[in-house]
Protein backbone atom coordinates (compact mmCIF):
# COMPACT_ATOMS: atom_id res chain seq x y z
CA UNK A 1 0.00 0.00 0.00
CA UNK A 2 1.24 3.48 -0.81
CA UNK A 3 0.24 7.01 0.12
CA UNK A 4 1.00 9.85 -2.29
CA UNK A 5 1.66 13.35 -0.98
CA UNK A 6 2.62 16.56 -2.73
CA UNK A 7 6.35 15.81 -2.78
CA UNK A 8 6.68 12.29 -1.38
CA UNK A 9 5.37 8.77 -1.72
CA UNK A 10 5.11 6.65 1.43
CA UNK A 11 5.03 2.85 1.21
CA UNK A 12 3.60 0.64 3.96
CA UNK A 13 5.64 -2.57 4.08
CA UNK A 14 3.11 -5.42 4.18
CA UNK A 15 5.50 -8.07 5.53
CA UNK A 16 7.25 -7.48 8.91
CA UNK A 17 11.06 -7.57 8.68
CA UNK A 18 13.68 -7.99 11.39
CA UNK A 19 16.80 -6.01 10.47
CA UNK A 20 19.95 -7.29 12.23
CA UNK A 21 22.24 -4.59 13.61
CA UNK A 22 25.32 -6.15 11.99
CA UNK A 23 25.91 -3.36 9.47
CA UNK A 24 25.19 -5.58 6.46
CA UNK A 25 22.97 -4.41 3.63
CA UNK A 26 19.46 -5.86 3.83
CA UNK A 27 16.93 -6.04 1.00
CA UNK A 28 13.31 -5.25 1.76
CA UNK A 29 10.51 -5.68 -0.76
CA UNK A 30 8.75 -2.33 -1.12
CA UNK A 31 6.18 -3.21 -3.74
CA UNK A 32 5.37 -5.95 -6.22
CA UNK A 33 3.42 -5.15 -9.34
CA UNK A 34 2.45 -6.46 -12.75
CA UNK A 35 2.64 -4.10 -15.70
CA UNK A 36 1.52 -4.55 -19.32
CA UNK A 37 4.39 -4.21 -21.76
CA UNK A 38 5.18 -4.16 -25.46
CA UNK A 39 7.80 -6.82 -26.18
CA UNK A 40 10.46 -6.39 -28.84
CA UNK A 41 13.88 -7.87 -29.54
CA UNK A 42 16.89 -5.60 -29.98
CA UNK A 43 20.28 -6.46 -31.45
CA UNK A 44 23.47 -4.49 -32.05
CA UNK A 45 25.72 -7.06 -33.76
CA UNK A 46 28.57 -4.56 -34.21
CA UNK A 47 29.13 -4.87 -30.45
CA UNK A 48 27.59 -8.26 -29.58
CA UNK A 49 26.01 -10.83 -31.88
CA UNK A 50 23.08 -11.56 -29.59
CA UNK A 51 19.39 -10.69 -29.55
CA UNK A 52 17.96 -9.19 -26.36
CA UNK A 53 14.31 -9.30 -25.39
CA UNK A 54 13.07 -5.96 -24.09
CA UNK A 55 9.86 -5.00 -22.33
CA UNK A 56 8.66 -1.48 -23.07
CA UNK A 57 6.29 -0.06 -20.46
CA UNK A 58 4.28 3.04 -21.31
CA UNK A 59 2.78 5.42 -18.74
CA UNK A 60 5.30 4.01 -16.29
CA UNK A 61 5.18 7.20 -14.16
CA UNK A 62 1.75 6.12 -12.90
CA UNK A 63 3.34 3.05 -11.28
CA UNK A 64 5.28 5.14 -8.70
CA UNK A 65 8.46 3.24 -9.45
CA UNK A 66 11.55 4.04 -7.43
CA UNK A 67 15.10 4.11 -8.74
CA UNK A 68 17.10 1.07 -7.67
CA UNK A 69 17.36 -2.66 -8.17
CA UNK A 70 14.32 -4.57 -9.42
CA UNK A 71 13.77 -8.32 -9.68
CA UNK A 72 12.19 -9.26 -13.00
CA UNK A 73 9.91 -12.18 -13.85
CA UNK A 74 8.71 -13.05 -17.35
CA UNK A 75 6.02 -15.68 -17.94
CA UNK A 76 6.28 -16.58 -14.23
CA UNK A 77 9.99 -17.31 -14.56
CA UNK A 78 12.81 -15.39 -12.93
CA UNK A 79 14.93 -13.66 -15.58
CA UNK A 80 17.26 -11.61 -13.41
CA UNK A 81 17.74 -8.25 -11.80
CA UNK A 82 17.83 -4.82 -13.38
CA UNK A 83 18.57 -1.31 -12.19
CA UNK A 84 15.59 0.99 -12.72
CA UNK A 85 16.39 4.49 -13.88
CA UNK A 86 13.35 6.68 -13.33
CA UNK A 87 15.23 9.95 -13.87
CA UNK A 88 14.27 10.24 -17.53
CA UNK A 89 11.89 12.27 -19.65
CA UNK A 90 10.72 9.47 -21.94
CA UNK A 91 7.18 8.17 -21.46
CA UNK A 92 8.42 4.62 -22.19
CA UNK A 93 10.52 2.62 -19.75
CA UNK A 94 12.60 -0.14 -21.37
CA UNK A 95 13.73 -3.19 -19.38
CA UNK A 96 16.04 -5.90 -20.68
CA UNK A 97 14.87 -9.46 -20.11
CA UNK A 98 18.08 -11.11 -21.26
CA UNK A 99 19.32 -12.84 -24.41
CA UNK A 100 17.41 -15.33 -26.52
CA UNK A 101 19.61 -18.02 -28.06
CA UNK A 102 16.90 -19.07 -30.52
CA UNK A 103 17.50 -15.87 -32.49
CA UNK A 104 20.77 -15.99 -34.41
CA UNK A 105 22.58 -12.80 -35.38
CA UNK A 106 25.69 -12.41 -37.52
CA UNK A 107 27.67 -9.45 -38.90
CA UNK A 108 30.15 -10.22 -41.67
CA UNK A 109 32.38 -7.97 -43.77
CA UNK A 110 31.68 -8.34 -47.50
CA UNK A 111 35.28 -8.61 -48.63
CA UNK A 112 34.47 -8.30 -52.36
CA UNK A 113 32.77 -4.94 -51.72
CA UNK A 114 35.37 -3.54 -49.33
CA UNK A 115 38.02 -1.55 -51.16
CA UNK A 116 40.53 1.28 -51.04
CA UNK A 117 41.43 3.50 -54.00
CA UNK A 118 43.27 6.75 -54.67
CA UNK A 119 41.95 9.30 -57.15
CA UNK A 120 43.90 12.52 -57.48
CA UNK A 121 44.64 13.95 -54.05
CA UNK A 122 41.97 11.90 -52.26
CA UNK A 123 41.71 8.38 -50.93
CA UNK A 124 38.34 6.61 -50.77
CA UNK A 125 37.65 3.54 -48.64
CA UNK A 126 34.48 1.51 -49.08
CA UNK A 127 33.16 -0.73 -46.30
CA UNK A 128 30.35 -3.22 -46.75
CA UNK A 129 28.74 -5.60 -44.26
CA UNK A 130 26.12 -8.33 -44.40
CA UNK A 131 23.85 -8.42 -41.33
CA UNK A 132 21.91 -11.66 -40.94
CA UNK A 133 19.11 -12.47 -38.50
CA UNK A 134 17.44 -15.87 -38.25
CA UNK A 135 14.38 -16.58 -36.13
CA UNK A 136 14.49 -20.21 -34.95
CA UNK A 137 11.46 -19.73 -32.73
CA UNK A 138 8.06 -21.33 -33.44
CA UNK A 139 6.40 -17.89 -33.52
CA UNK A 140 7.04 -14.62 -35.28
CA UNK A 141 9.05 -11.83 -33.67
CA UNK A 142 9.63 -8.11 -33.95
CA UNK A 143 13.24 -7.04 -33.72
CA UNK A 144 15.10 -3.74 -33.97
CA UNK A 145 18.49 -4.09 -35.63
CA UNK A 146 20.99 -1.35 -34.81
CA UNK A 147 24.35 -0.39 -36.26
CA UNK A 148 26.42 2.72 -36.79
CA UNK A 149 28.62 4.37 -39.39
CA UNK A 150 31.31 6.99 -38.73
CA UNK A 151 30.48 10.66 -38.31
CA UNK A 152 32.96 13.22 -39.61
CA UNK A 153 33.78 16.37 -37.67
CA UNK A 154 36.37 17.39 -40.26
CA UNK A 155 35.29 19.12 -43.46
CA UNK A 156 38.09 17.33 -45.32
CA UNK A 157 36.67 13.91 -44.45
CA UNK A 158 33.43 12.92 -46.17
CA UNK A 159 31.37 9.93 -45.02
CA UNK A 160 28.58 8.75 -47.30
CA UNK A 161 25.96 6.05 -46.75
CA UNK A 162 25.96 4.02 -49.97
CA UNK A 163 23.48 1.23 -49.15
CA UNK A 164 21.32 1.05 -46.02
CA UNK A 165 18.66 -1.48 -47.13
CA UNK A 166 15.89 0.84 -45.94
CA UNK A 167 17.41 1.57 -42.55
CA UNK A 168 16.86 4.86 -40.73
CA UNK A 169 20.02 6.98 -40.54
CA UNK A 170 20.64 9.58 -37.85
CA UNK A 171 23.09 11.90 -39.59
CA UNK A 172 24.18 13.59 -36.33
CA UNK A 173 25.14 10.38 -34.51
CA UNK A 174 25.63 7.93 -37.39
CA UNK A 175 23.19 5.50 -35.77
CA UNK A 176 21.25 3.13 -38.03
CA UNK A 177 18.00 1.30 -37.21
CA UNK A 178 15.89 -1.30 -38.94
CA UNK A 179 12.52 -2.36 -37.50
CA UNK A 180 11.97 -5.91 -38.77
CA UNK A 181 9.35 -8.63 -38.48
CA UNK A 182 10.45 -12.24 -38.90
CA UNK A 183 8.14 -15.20 -39.21
CA UNK A 184 8.97 -18.50 -37.53
CA UNK A 185 12.10 -20.05 -39.08
CA UNK A 186 12.60 -16.99 -41.31
CA UNK A 187 15.96 -15.43 -42.17
CA UNK A 188 16.47 -11.81 -43.21
CA UNK A 189 19.63 -10.16 -44.49
CA UNK A 190 20.57 -6.49 -44.50
CA UNK A 191 23.36 -4.94 -46.58
CA UNK A 192 25.18 -1.98 -45.05
CA UNK A 193 27.71 -0.11 -47.22
CA UNK A 194 29.38 3.23 -46.64
CA UNK A 195 32.36 5.14 -48.01
CA UNK A 196 34.92 7.48 -46.45
CA UNK A 197 36.78 10.01 -48.59
CA UNK A 198 39.77 11.90 -47.19
CA UNK A 199 43.09 13.49 -48.33
CA UNK A 200 45.58 10.79 -49.28
CA UNK A 201 48.30 12.34 -47.14
CA UNK A 202 46.16 11.90 -43.99
CA UNK A 203 45.82 8.81 -41.84
CA UNK A 204 42.27 7.90 -40.81
CA UNK A 205 41.60 4.92 -38.54
CA UNK A 206 38.43 3.15 -39.64
CA UNK A 207 36.64 -0.10 -38.83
Amino acid sequence: QKQTGETTITFDIAIPYSIPSDGKIQTVEIQRLTAPADYRYVTLPKLAQHAYLTANITDWAKLSLQAGEATLYFENSYVGKSNLNVNQLSDTLTLSLGTDNSILVKREKRQDFTSKKVIGSNKTENFSFLLTIRNNKSAGIRITLQDQIPVSSNSGIIVEAVELSGGRHNIQTGELKWDLELKAQETKQIILTYSVKYPKDKTVILE
